[in-house]
């Protein structure tokens, strides 16, 4: 049985990759200028797409091997990779319209209440067992 930190995790990930998702929808042009140097009209749509599809799909596989399967090393992948983003947030935060740089903020705040989540007492035992359930788990469906 997951503990609560783990389901709100789960919860806050899923709300961060929304919020991602729709900062990537309103930074479409200029991702594309910077990832390929060409316009919208170019014929990159397809590569860009591709690419931000892969970029998010990785981050969906990291969340499933930390969430399901507790893997400590998910775990520490997940919090360096995620660190580092927060890391680098304030460096481009001011070349952002408001929009996308209050959306960037918010999604930084969650970002770093699901590392914390990570490394709660309950959570640190839950990965040391692999995700399986104490005792006091099985106890509760007695």
């Amino acid at each position: 049985m997951k503990p609560k930190p783990i389901i709100w995790f789960d919860w806050l990930f899923w709300a961060s990759m929304a919020l991602t998702i729709i900062s990537i929808g309103l930074g479409w042009s200029e991702l594309q200028m910077e990832i390929t140097g060409s316009d919208l009209e170019s014929g990159a749509f397809l590569w860009v797409l591709g690419v931000s599809t892969i970029f998010l799909g990785l981050i969906v596989l990291n969340w499933f091997f930390v969430s399901h399967k507790a893997s400590n090393s998910a775990r520490w992948i997940y919090t360096f990779l995620t660190g580092f983003g927060v890391l680098m947030t304030p460096f481009g935060l001011f070349e952002m319209p408001l929009d996308e740089m209050i959306l960037s903020l918010i999604i930084s705040a969650i970002s770093v209440v699901t590392i914390v989540l990570l490394f709660l007492p309950e959570t640190n035992a839950w990965f040391r067992n692999g995700g399986g359930g104490s005792e006091q788990d099985i106890k509760v469906f007695e």
